[in-house]
């Protein structure tokens, strides 16, 4: 018999949770195994929407956009009181976390957000109780304005628990590159690893293996310099739509400037001037070429908690050196920037010969399938009367 689900939203510990709390039986575990999908992919950024059509601007988001992807963590465990182990509802709650990341070598590896993969015991009972609380509204027996008071008295007095009191809360990780589905499990969402974690103060930084290979890589530029009044675009997951569960995602881009720069025991931290919404989090900055400078991260001096705090290279260089990743572009990466030169040039015969060979190793890469058929449009004019390209 299939379970049933009062499905809750909610903002908490600087990250978004969406909640089932099933009304019978414990949901099983899945298995995601990457499969080919029955169409192609469309791009999570339309590069040539976001720049004017040939621009530099629109060659550095081609660069580092096909890196990107979305972030989904589901936890599903028990609310129990701390004194007698007792449960607080017999049935299990699940919420999910989600965030942005991006690959870091075409082996899988992807740079996210600490606190969004690996959140501390607090956070997860918080989100547990807040589930709890908005179940109890729903059924008629608790008062929308107690949800507040109902947490935040049973946070020292209760645990989120495994199926025993002694065991941990089920952890899911996966990750979707190009446009992104909420609560998505099998493909093309790719089941992942938490690899290693820094906690929030020494980074908020986390190291993820994807169950997939090939994947396209954005380079690190870890000679990158920023100062108060340095200008650079932001790129991160985020939706428009009101059914969080079932959402789609899509990556979009914004230019920012640095307002001021703080200082951290890990380093300095830059804040900016915008934020492109919740799901940023693990979102990068981004130079000129298309590098990636730095990672986004939620403000926890604002009130809003907005994600207007840049972590800084060192910090990400930092945490790949210690989990044993190398930041590298593969071959498929190399092909396809020198696509992307060859397009931009109007080369177009050599532009798509490189994304055809490109495609064929890593073909998540949504955007050089995208600009080949540009290529493929204009003809042979050159890059200056191409159309746009498909999607």
């Amino acid at each position: 018999m299939a379970d049933h689900a009062v499905i809750l939203v909610a903002v908490l510990g600087g990250g978004v949770g969406v909640w089932a709390v099933s009304t019978g039986g414990t949901s099983g575990s899945s298995r995601t195994t990457p499969e080919p999908s029955g169409s192609p992919a469309a791009p999570g950024l339309k590069p040539w929407a976001e720049a004017m059509l040939h621009s530099p601007e629109e060659r550095a988001l081609a660069t580092a956009a096909p890196s990107m992807v979305f972030v989904e963590v589901i936890l599903t465990g028990y609310v129990r009181n701390k004194q007698g182990n007792t449960l607080l509802r017999e049935q299990p709650v699940t919420f999910n976390r989600r965030c942005t990341g991006f690959v870091v070598n075409h082996d899988g590896h992807v740079l996210t957000n600490g606190q969004c993969v690996q959140p501390t015991p607090d956070i997860m009972l918080s989100g547990a109780l807040s589930a709890l609380a908005n179940a109890l509204v729903g059924e008629g027996a608790l008062k929308p304005a107690d949800v507040n008071s109902f947490t935040r008295s049973r946070m020292k007095t209760t645990a989120f628990t495994g199926a025993t009191p002694s065991s941990p809360p089920e952890v899911k990780v996966y990750g979707q590159l190009n446009v992104a589905k909420g609560s998505a499990t099998a493909a093309p969402a790719i089941s992942a690893t938490v690899v290693r974690a820094l906690p929030l103060e020494e980074g908020n930084l986390a190291v993820l293996k994807l169950a997939q290979e090939n994947l396209p890589v954005a380079e690190v530029n870890t000679g990158a310099t920023i100062a108060e009044g340095t200008p650079f675009v932001v790129l991160g997951y985020n939706t428009n739509d009101t059914n969080f569960r079932d959402a789609t995602y899509t990556v979009v881009s914004k230019p920012v400037t640095v307002t001021s720069v703080g200082n951290q025991p890990t380093g300095p931290i830059y804040r900016i001037n915008e934020d492109i919404g919740v799901y940023s989090r693990g979102g990068i900055a981004m130079d000129a070429e298309g590098r990636v400078i730095g990672m986004l991260d939620n403000d926890i001096l604002r009130p809003d908690r907005a994600n207007r705090v840049v972590v800084p290279v060192s910090t990400m260089a930092g945490l790949l050196s210690a989990a044993g990743v190398n930041n590298s572009l593969g071959e498929a990466d190399r092909l396809y920037r020198s696509g992307l030169e060859a397009y931009f040039k109007g080369d177009l015969g050599t532009a798509i010969d490189r994304f055809d060979q490109s495609s064929a190793t890593s073909p998540a890469n949504a955007l050089a399938r995208a600009y080949r058929q540009a290529a493929v449009d204009s003809g042979g004019s050159g890059a200056g009367t191409s159309e746009r390209p498909g999607w």
